[in-house]
């Protein structure tokens, strides 16, 4: 607002001149100098007061600048959250995004605590100590690195650094099952490979007490000092930085002496479910599912399917309850009132994701199989007369698998566990396989045939993971197909040995199985067999069937192997006289599968192949580095020469192919594979034989090549 610079003031009492007006626009005869005074003090101060607020704005601007460009700054910086009392707390793994509420308690011990949504306070305890486990061994030896960069913030990869590798674990968990809750004690042993002032683990839905974490150094007994503590939230890191580098070469244990969580009803980690009894009394127990990356939910560990190790397990419980993990008990201890500490024996190198931990009060029955090797079923009190059929089913494989193989399982025995929750039909933690209820339970007087066949397949399916899965481990999940394609293979070979009326190959592979894959594969939404998994919750969507190999069993025994570990094997099977790599790597690194399409050609047939698509018309946006074209091993008789002996062979280079054959003679087969898979894609022989002439002289033929890998590398190597 602007002063008004004519306003007149005369002798009190006195009118206003003409002419003269009010800075408000108010001109009013009789008006006195008194009045005008008043008016101009008015409109004086509101002059000054948008003045200030003009000043209060710009001084609020400025101030809101120089916060943004700190914030900024700081972002940069640093893209971690730190929390410095009393402890770092975990993510609530959210699926989208890092959208995470908070609150603020207090424990017991009136100390602040900064929690996450979903997660409950609990009393902070301390474990007792048990042993290190220094002299352990490391389950591959790699190279150390003496002369490697240091990366300066390794803690912002998806993937662990291989700076430092873990050997042994010594955990000890006291589980409350009447509060729902847990809380132990891990100790880690490292191996440092390469320079590093980092120590990085995984934790998820954990409080570690911060004043509870020490590093040593086993040969020189010195702990070393530990500067920063921090949370990387979104790749579940918990970080340690020390106050100076590890040195190459030497073993370390990380002490994490005391953390807690809570059993939730999640189906993760370590998890709680219930069941009710024939009298209506609900009852508790606890369960674990740590595939893919659960294991950090329970304890903190590195997380990583090729960080292999053994693990030293001490469980403390409620004495009414019983506790079951992947080895034997060792030692037994009442600690009174009510608690029973129980220490099990010393596991085989595996990784973390096959740990696992059952405390319940189930019943079971038990056989002895070769050796000392103990079998045993567990269910409900009252579901225990269901466990029967499994139990002859478990038995039998594991026989035909000791025969197969030739290689003993060096876990001394298996329980298998029907729970009635669990977030898939079951996993095959080693030494302690977890069903979900109706994946291991039959009563042969209400269930359907339908549920015997699920037992069946469910049963030879986690026997069969002993070999391929627990003893020889994929490096990382992007070939998590070499466990599932394996086992799920072997799977009917077993069912085959056992119930050779059942004609699984055909009835089951093929109907159930194959025609099923082809119709995912034939759309443009399909994945290749491996494909690159950048973040571990991309996992769940990778599983498919593969070849075997006792060889590769073998070879890689307690160690990781890769896709390409799997095609050396077969190509030093057959003295290297085929590439296996080059023919696999078109069938598994890309999606779909071939059409091949064969027509006359003067004296030969000319044979094509394309990708096959439900929808012709579709164009994929995802583009192969072979260009959708396979190497296939065509194989087919003809009329003039109809025995299975004289097939011949073609290969399709990812070009086209020629079958000589006379002029006169015509296709009576166009074979898959595998005799046993004929069914799957072929000219069908029971034409008449005038269509058949029709068709091999003159026509198209369109053979669909969904090729079971299993049956491929079979017809390769032989």
């Amino acid at each position: 607002m602007e002063k008004s610079k004519d306003v007149v003031v005369t002798e009190k009492g006195s009118h206003l001149s003409n002419g003269v007006h009010l800075c408000n626009g108010n001109n009013k005869p009789g008006m006195t100098a008194e009045t005008i005074v008043q008016i101009h003090s008015q409109v004086s101060r509101g002059c000054y007061f948008t003045r200030f607020q003009v000043i209060c704005a710009v001084f609020a601007f400025l101030l809101t600048i120089a916060v943004a460009i700190v914030l900024v700054a700081f972002v940069k910086k640093e893209n971690n959250i730190y929390v410095t009392r009393p402890s770092p707390v975990c993510s609530c793994d959210k699926s989208n995004g890092y959208n995470v509420t908070f609150a603020f308690t207090k424990d017991s011990k009136n100390v602040t605590v900064l929690y996450a949504e979903n997660l409950t306070q609990v009393e902070n305890k301390s474990a007792s100590n048990v042993s290190s486990g220094e002299e352990s061994v490391v389950s591959e030896k790699p190279k150390v690195q003496k002369d490697q960069p240091i990366v300066t913030q390794p803690y912002r990869e998806i993937r662990l650094p291989r700076s430092l590798i873990p050997s042994f674990y010594d955990i000890e968990l006291k589980i409350d099952l009447e509060n729902d809750t847990f809380f132990g004690r891990v100790n880690m042993t490292l191996k440092a490979m390469n320079r590093t002032k980092f120590v990085i683990f995984h934790i998820n839905m954990l409080r570690i007490s911060r004043e509870s974490i020490f590093v040593r150094n086993v040969k020189t007994r010195e702990f070393i000092g530990i500067r920063k503590q921090f949370r990387v939230w979104s790749n579940q890191f918990y970080v340690l930085e020390l106050v100076k580098e590890v040195t190459v070469g030497e073993t370390y244990i990380v002490e994490v002496n005391s953390f807690l969580g809570f059993i939730n009803k999640d189906l993760k980690g370590l998890y709680l479910s219930t069941y009710t009894t024939p009298e209506g009394e609900t009852r508790k127990l606890a369960a674990t599912q740590l595939q893919s990356t659960d294991a950090r939910k329970m304890f903190p560990c590195l997380d990583e399917p090729d960080m292999k190790a053994r693990f030293a397990v001490t469980i403390i419980h409620q004495d009414k309850y019983t506790a079951l993990s992947n080895m034997p008990p060792m030692t037994e201890q009442f600690i009174p009132p009510i608690w029973l500490k129980v220490k099990y024996h010393v596991t085989p190198i595996m990784s973390t994701y096959l740990l696992a931990i059952i405390v319940s009060d189930f019943k079971y029955q038990e056989r002895n199989l070769t050796g000392d090797y103990r079998l045993k079923v567990w269910a409900q009190p009252n579901k225990i007369n269901q466990t029967d059929y499994a139990m002859d089913m478990a038995e039998k494989c594991y026989l035909f698998f000791l025969d197969y193989f030739n290689i003993s399982d060096v876990v001394p025995k298996s329980d298998h566990v029907a729970v009635p929750d669990f977030s898939g039909g079951a996993m095959e933690n080693w030494g302690l396989v977890i069903y979900r209820e109706t994946a291991l339970l039959y009563d042969p007087d209400v269930s359907s045939g339908e549920n015997q066949l699920m037992v069946t397949l469910i049963v030879a399916h986690e026997v069969a993971h002993t070999w391929f899965g627990n003893m020889v481990t994929m490096k990382w999940w992007d070939d998590l197909w070499l466990n599932e394609g394996f086992a799920s293979l072997l799977m009917y070979f077993a069912m085959d040995h056992i119930f050779p009326e059942w004609n699984v190959f055909t009835l089951h592979v093929v109907v159930r199985e194959v025609f099923q894959v082809m119709v995912n594969d034939a759309l443009l939404t399909s994945h290749p067999v491996s494909a690159p998994i950048i973040h571990p919750d991309d996992i769940a969507e990778y599983f498919d069937m593969i070849s075997y190999s006792k060889l590769y069993v073998r070879k890689y025994k307690f160690q990781n192997a890769e896709m390409e570990d799997l095609w050396e094997t077969f190509s030093e099977a057959v003295n290297y006289e085929i590439d296996v790599k080059s023919i696999m790597n078109t069938w598994t690194k890309q999606m779909g599968y071939p059409v091949v399409t064969m027509r006359t050609e003067g004296d030969y047939y000319l044979l094509e192949q394309e990708r096959f698509l439900l929808d012709a018309n579709s164009s994929s946006a995802n583009d192969s580095i072979y260009g959708y074209k396979w190497r296939i091993p065509f194989t087919y008789i003809v009329e003039s020469n109809p025995g299975v002996e004289s097939k011949s062979l073609v290969w399709l280079n990812m070009t086209s192919g020629e079958a000589s054959t006379k002029y006169t003679d015509f296709v009576l087969r166009a074979r898959r594979l595998s005799d046993k898979l004929l069914s799957q894609g072929y000219v069908c022989d029971r034409l008449t034989s005038s269509l058949k002439k029709f068709y091999g002289r003159y026509g198209e033929l369109v053979i669909h090549y969904d090729v079971p890998l299993s049956r491929m590398v079979d017809d390769i190597l032989s």
